[in-house]
């Protein structure tokens, strides 16, 4: 029988990278809200409880070496997992801890932390499970530090409740290893979507869903649909329980949905305004983006920043362009409540001069596009991060040799896995999305840093076709394109070393 913090541990977890929550990206977020943030120039620490196998801490610890990382995780095979790693990649600022959540606020933490975060955790387990973290958070939180918290919400989660339900009941009538019964109890859902079942006819985004579960892992699908206290939770009652232990939600990590204009209907905005409320104001936004998901901001206590300091962060934030972004024009943002347009106007002069090269905001202001609306120019940013157009860079430059040495072990493992992933991008504070071509990429220039342009292209060829990835002419095309537009710029953060350099 399930205990009452029970929770799915004998399947391990696939390692995901989120780059929403590292400190350099919190701290862009926050500050382009007017919030302050803890220092990234000075040591600081850093927990993720539910850390699974370490992704999010390992490419931190390579990418913020001021930083002190912490991973909680209960799963033996998930800590043996990122300690191995760590150690592989040869980075000493992070620890790994295995221990039960109601058990956490008694292990030896020694100091505060300036950002605990979790993800993938809050809706999976218990009521009791989360009481218990909710006095960790109250002990561990320094004053002024930052909690990320990501959850399912209302009311987009709702109408899956039943599915959940009905999949993890049959999945265990099924019996065997619990990958199966996930994998049996999702199957039996599909076919009553396609007898026409009035639930999928009355929820066809519920089909969707399922059509997309056929992609996941099995690790991945265990957890996300098996767990006894999956519950989609109202973000009113999180912010009322985290106010109880002194937190305050300050906005999103995910940057657009702090810009109401750009994230909800028009229609919506003159309701929004009447509510004073802050609990209220949250659900009627998830109510009007069908939200799903929520990757909160809250900070224990605290003020925001005046008008001056708020001013003074923003000019001084630099910005890179990344791979792949636009260099002119406007832009079509696909968002929840539907295409969004970006005016020419606006994101034209932001694009022209981050293909020039990284600029701080303060620099970007200096156009006459944003001279009478300099707050035009924060939001934009803030789009473009979201999209994944441009990045903010780290106010430090750490040594990028243990990014290069784990991005060795990332690359391998992804192409042996046949997973694209992510690298540590030191300039960035955080990870860089890498497809199996760029997986490729990066190792054969780990390899051999000072190859030229053919033998470095013959060599991501003979990667790929040792992992059964073939098609000599379209990759060959691939791995040209990948060095003329992509590899410049990893080189420029840090995620590989220059032409020069030799390992």
């Amino acid at each position: 029988m399930d205990r009452p913090w029970s929770y799915v541990r004998d399947v391990a977890y696939p390692s995901f990278f989120h780059r929403e929550m590292t400190p350099v990206w919190i701290n862009c977020v926050l500050n382009a809200l007017g919030q302050p943030t803890p220092s990234l120039m000075k040591p600081f620490r850093w927990c993720e409880l539910g850390c699974g196998p370490g992704a999010n801490l390992i490419i931190n610890a390579a990418t913020n070496p001021s930083g002190h990382f912490i991973g909680i995780d209960f799963n033996p095979e998930h800590i043996e997992q990122g300690r191995k790693k760590a150690a592989m990649a040869g980075l000493a600022n992070l620890e790994f801890i295995e221990c039960d959540f109601d058990k956490a606020d008694g292990i030896a933490s020694r100091n505060p932390f300036d950002f605990i975060v979790l993800h993938g955790l809050w809706s999976w387990i218990a009521p009791e499970t989360r009481r218990s973290i909710l006095v960790f958070i109250r002990r561990w939180l320094r004053p002024c530090g930052v909690l990320y918290l990501h959850h399912m919400t209302h009311p987009g989660m709702s109408s899956f409740a039943a599915g959940q339900h009905l999949l993890r009941r049959k999945g265990m009538q099924a019996g065997g290893p619990r990958p199966e019964q996930a994998r049996s109890g999702r199957d039996f859902l599909a076919q009553l979507a396609q007898a026409g079942a009035g639930y999928f006819v009355i929820h066809p985004a519920e089909v969707t869903r399922l059509e997309n579960a056929r992609h996941l892992t099995d690790g991945h699908l265990t957890h996300e649909f098996m767990n006894p206290h999956w519950e989609p939770l109202h973000v009113a009652d999180v912010m009322d329980e985290l106010a109880g232990i002194g937190c305050r939600r300050l906005g999103s990590a995910v940057p657009i949905d702090n810009i109401d204009a750009a994230s909800l209907p028009a229609g919506v905005l003159p309701l929004l305004a009447d509510q004073d409320d802050p609990g209220t104001r949250e659900a009627l936004k998830d109510l009007a983006r069908n939200q799903t998901e929520r990757r909160d901001l809250y900070a224990m206590g605290g003020e925001p920043l005046t008008a001056a300091e708020h001013r003074a962060l923003l000019w001084e934030q630099p910005f890179v362009r990344l791979p792949g972004a636009p260099v002119l024009g406007g832009l079509t943002f696909d968002t929840r409540i539907g295409p969004v347009e970006g005016e020419a106007a606006v994101f034209d002069p932001v694009l022209r001069a981050l293909a020039d090269g990284p600029r701080t905001i303060g620099m970007l202001a200096q156009h006459r596009a944003f001279a009478a609306a300099p707050g035009i120019l924060n939001q934009a940013l803030q789009m473009l991060s979201w999209a994944g157009c441009v990045h903010p860079l780290s106010s430090t430059r750490p040594p990028r040799e243990a990014s290069w040495a784990l991005n060795r072990i990332l690359a391998h493992e992804a192409l042996k896995a046949g997973l694209p992933g992510h690298l540590a991008a030191p300039a960035l504070g955080s990870g860089v999305p890498a497809d199996l071509l760029g997986m490729a990429g990066a190792l054969a220039i780990l390899d051999a840093p000072a190859s030229c342009e053919e033998e470095t292209g013959q060599r991501m060829l003979r990667l790929l076709g040792k992992h059964g990835h073939r098609g000599a002419a379209e990759l060959g095309q691939g791995c040209a394109a990948w060095q003329r537009n992509v590899l410049p710029l990893w080189r420029q953060f840090g995620a590989l070393p220059p032409a020069s350099v030799g390992l």
